[in-house]
């Protein structure tokens, strides 16, 4: 009986740097998709930042652990003396198995990721798009889903912020509840100031003003997410008596809000608590801003409790998703 077989590169196999030189995209998938009906009755191919795998079921006798890796890096052009990377082998059972663990995110580098499940559901179909997915496949790959819908909808393993942007909304929310009628203001429009907008957007934030030295970058964010006001940096303390959450995360070694900014600001909203959310390295702002009557600050430090507490929460839940394999 032939069985299924896999290889996988990924995040504790590999460097960032190497995961990178072996990640597939979808035109190198069908690429070598169509190449492996020469040694391969089936073939699945799922490629991420954090891994890069081959599930196959070959013509004859199992493939060896180095003919896969073989194929995996050949495929991209990398040649043994310039590429080289650790990598998992499974076959049968433990193959299956495998595909379990990735699709309910248990096997991800942030346990839980939301997304992989939509990535290997991209993969199968792809497969049967072209014809290289069979019977082994289809049904491996079938279960694969429906346990990983199952361990998102059943445990709580894709609970709690895992990201420091998504755990800054998330404190936000905590202390307002709703975020329907709040105001909130980004300072920065760079990557981590964009996944907090999405995350603000999310949780329907009432209103979102972004900040930037560079305005074209906070108006290109805003055509993006289709909300919002893109406003100067310099204009910044003039909305702040207007705002109810700050997040912070722009670039320079010097404060961009201090405590007799924020002061004046509170002045005219004695009984309006204002949150700031400092995801800048260095620090955005002075921490003397504490000081501030009705002033909640927190920084990198206190948002990386909350990201490991809710990591740790995931983990737990790890076993309860295992028990819909089989």
């Amino acid at each position: 009986m032939l069985k299924l077989t896999a290889v996988s590169v990924n995040h504790r196999t590999a460097s960032v740097d190497a995961r990178e030189r072996i990640y597939y995209n979808s035109e190198e998938i069908r690429r070598v998709s169509e190449k492996l009906r020469s040694v391969a009755r089936e073939s699945l191919i799922v490629s991420t930042c954090n891994r890069t795998e081959l599930y196959l079921v070959p013509y004859h006798e199992p493939l060896t652990n180095s003919d896969l890796y073989e194929m995996v890096r050949q495929a991209k052009g990398l040649h043994d003396g310039e590429f080289h990377a650790r990598y998992e082998t499974f076959e049968g059972f433990e193959a299956i198995r495998h595909l379990f663990t990735v699709a309910t995110g248990a096997d991800s580098l942030m346990v839980g990721d939301i997304q992989i499940l939509g990535q290997v559901k991209d993969a199968y179909n792809v497969g049967v798009e072209l014809g290289t997915v069979g019977t082994v496949l289809h049904h491996a790959s079938q279960v694969a889903l429906k346990v990983g819908k199952r361990a998102k909808s059943e445990t709580k393993i894709s609970e709690g912020a895992v990201s420091v942007s998504y755990a800054a909304v998330e404190l936000a929310q905590k202390v307002f509840g709703n975020l329907g009628g709040r105001t909130a203001m980004l300072i920065g429009a760079g990557e981590t100031a964009e996944l907090a907008a999405k995350d603000l957007k999310s949780k329907e934030i009432g209103k979102l003003l972004i900040a930037n030295r560079t305005i074209e970058r906070a108006q290109n964010l805003i055509a993006e997410m289709g909300m919002g006001e893109a406003i100067p940096l310099d204009a910044m303390t003039a909305h702040l008596p207007s705002v109810d959450i700050v997040v912070s995360s722009v670039a320079g070694n010097d404060y961009i809000l201090n405590r007799e900014m924020v002061g004046a600001a509170m002045k005219g909203r004695p009984d309006r608590p204002l949150l700031i959310i400092d995801i800048g390295l260095p620090r955005n702002v002075d921490p003397n801003v504490r000081k501030v009557t009705n002033v909640f600050l927190n920084d990198m430090d206190s948002l990386n409790l909350i990201v490991e507490k809710n990591m740790q929460m995931r983990r737990k839940e790890i076993p309860a998703g295992n028990r819909f394999f089989f």
